[in-house]
């Protein structure tokens, strides 16, 4: 969101900060389960364009921003020597906001449309097979913890079925115990690769997959 990205001391997107693999995995999670997806604009094609903290106060005040965000900065670890090292874009600069404008154009290229199909191909997903179901719902989640890193949530949606999530957002394969195998169709599995069918026995590293249990 904003604060994730406005409020970096470069305003980098999450799709600079972390391998393709990765996001891609909590991705499908985050588009796939039963609460709203919340998406920052430009999230869904993997915009270019940073999101840099602009504003348009007065002179002083706009000077006491910058000042105060150069000093915020430096007291973080992660960012001590980058804002040494580095001059942050100045709030009130014009060209701070011009260089945050979603990049449109973009889209033309492969890696980005790429990115706008994958976003659409799982809300349409979830248009078609999980919004119907979610009127009424009152609870009832399970959470079992698989490993350190993996685990399985159930939800009992509005209309009586059962939506499972299995994730494994560990460095290394899991085997799933068969006791932890979902019942029911499998709505979507990532990455591609992951071997097809209804029961999922492996688990690659950050790989994800949802199914539907409606009887």
């Amino acid at each position: 969101n904003h604060d994730q990205a406005g409020n970096r001391p470069f305003g980098e997107r999450i799709d600079r900060l972390t391998d393709t693999e990765r996001l891609r995995a909590a991705m499908v999670m985050l588009l796939l389960a039963p609460a709203p997806p919340l998406l920052f604009m430009g999230e869904e094609f993997a915009s270019a364009a940073p999101f840099q903290f602009f504003c348009d106060f007065e002179p002083d005040l706009a000077s006491a921003v910058a000042e105060g965000r150069r000093r915020g900065f430096a007291r973080y670890q992660g960012f001590a020597e980058l804002v040494e090292r580095e001059t942050l874009p100045h709030p009130n600069d014009p060209a701070t906001f011009t260089d945050s404008k979603l990049d449109w154009d973009s889209l033309d290229q492969a890696s980005h449309d790429d990115w706008l199909r994958f976003y659409r191909k799982l809300l349409a997903l979830r248009h078609e097979s999980i919004v119907p179901r979610l009127a009424g719902m009152q609870g009832g989640t399970e959470l079992n913890q698989l490993s350190e890193q993996a685990f399985r949530i159930r939800w009992r949606l509005g209309d009586g079925s059962w939506l499972t999530l299995l994730a494994n957002l560990g460095d290394s394969p899991l085997t799933v115990a068969a006791t932890e195998r979902p019942d029911g169709e499998r709505l979507y599995a990532y990455p591609p690769a992951l071997a097809q069918g209804s029961a999922i026995e492996n688990l690659p590293s950050w790989a994800v997959a949802w199914f539907l249990q409606t009887d």
